[in-house]
């Protein structure tokens, strides 16, 4: 084997080998899946889209492939919200509140977490969708998970 990319769900391998091929593997019980064929040299390298629908290989014989995976694949419709994208919130707000200030002495004074918001920009939360697709959540509408977003920093809803 020369690459691996796990599948952002953590179910699915995808290998590429000197042997020429891809090949997909269930990653729970080491099965091969599928063996894709078509490079005339070694495959360098493997991805998978965030959705699991595509494979991307590149190859020594100076050839990139995309491969359209035609499993069936539980098709997820667009909702609000899904608590199991909390954690990756969680992470986003931390890392965007303040756990220091200078006061106007410019002493270094510990922030008390009940009266300071954590803050972001626009390109912090489109950052943090696309964050959100590559872990499997691309089907959360962005407007239900600002208002997630929003509801945990206020310390709504569970969380920090």
């Amino acid at each position: 084997m020369s690459s691996v990319c796990l599948s952002p769900d953590g179910r699915f391998a995808l290998s590429g080998s000197e042997d020429k091929t891809l090949k997909l593997w269930d990653v729970a019980t080491g099965r091969l899946l599928r063996t894709f064929e078509g490079h005339t040299y070694w495959v360098s390298s493997v991805c998978l889209s965030p959705d699991g629908r595509f494979a991307l290989s590149g190859s020594w014989d100076s050839t990139l492939k995309l491969w359209v995976l035609d499993w069936e694949l539980e098709h997820r419709h667009p909702a609000d919200w899904d608590e199991g994208a909390r954690p990756l919130l969680e992470a986003f707000l931390q890392r965007r509140t303040p756990e220091f200030v200078v006061d106007r002495r410019g002493d270094i004074l510990p922030v008390m977490q009940s009266i300071v918001s954590p803050s972001w920009t626009e390109e912090e939360f489109q950052g943090l969708l696309h964050t959100l697709g590559c872990a499997g959540y691309g089907w959360l509408r962005p407007e239900g998970v600002r208002r997630q977003l929003e509801a945990m920093a206020r310390g709504e809803g569970g969380g920090l």
